[in-house]
């Protein structure tokens, strides 16, 4: 990606609008609009501050590092996003790998989502837990069938609308399959907990 996409990408990864950046950077907005567009480029100094205020190298920025990161001949390092080959790590850390810049931009983006809605995935598995655990303790005043039925049904809902995985799981699927198998999971919790909350 160039330079004006990975201000961009880095920008709405951090959750920051173009006046933000420019309120932190004391320039104007037009002038972050600009970076973004590739009307023109930052100045080094500000190159450094934005690099400094996302949390990434200078390097990660302007793209330059991917060249010289190379997966090692022979490592089976697999695609953070899609599963394949990776080529090229996606950090100077060698965290993560991909096999096209635009699995790294999309896996960016998805990551993003995944933080923004990571709230929401923790709220409905205590839900769930609760009325499970509640159900068990409280038999005499809920039928079990109701609240460990709603409880299970709720934890799959959660898992199919927000599929968490493990960064091990990310590592050895990729983001997408692990999704897809988080949310097969998740179909497959929500159809029991269907069954013992009408027939249970």
């Amino acid at each position: 990606m160039s330079l004006s996409e990975n201000i961009r990408e880095a920008r709405l990864q951090a959750g920051l609008s173009q006046e933000q950046v420019a309120e932190a950077l004391e320039v104007s907005r037009q002038a972050i609009s600009r970076w973004e567009r590739g009307a023109s480029r930052p100045s080094t100094a500000n190159l450094v501050a934005l690099a400094e205020l996302f949390h990434r190298s200078v390097e990660q920025l302007t793209g330059r590092y991917a060249s010289s990161l190379q997966v090692e001949e022979g490592a089976k390092r697999i695609c953070d996003r899609c599963g394949r080959r990776a080529i090229f790590y996606g950090d100077p850390g060698r965290e993560s790998a991909f096999c096209s810049e635009d699995c790294r931009a999309v896996y960016g983006r998805e990551m993003a989502g995944i933080q923004k809605h990571l709230k929401w995935f923790w709220a409905g598995i205590v839900l769930s837990c609760l009325l499970m655990v509640g159900g068990s303790l409280f038999q005499s005043r809920f039928p079990v069938n109701y609240t460990v039925g709603g409880g299970m049904t709720l934890l799959g809902a959660t898992l199919v609308l927000f599929p968490f995985c493990t960064p091990q799981t990310y590592a050895k699927l990729g983001l997408r399959r692990a999704s897809i198998l988080g949310r097969v999971l998740g179909c497959a919790v929500e159809l029991y907990g269907l069954y013992i909350l009408f027939w249970g």
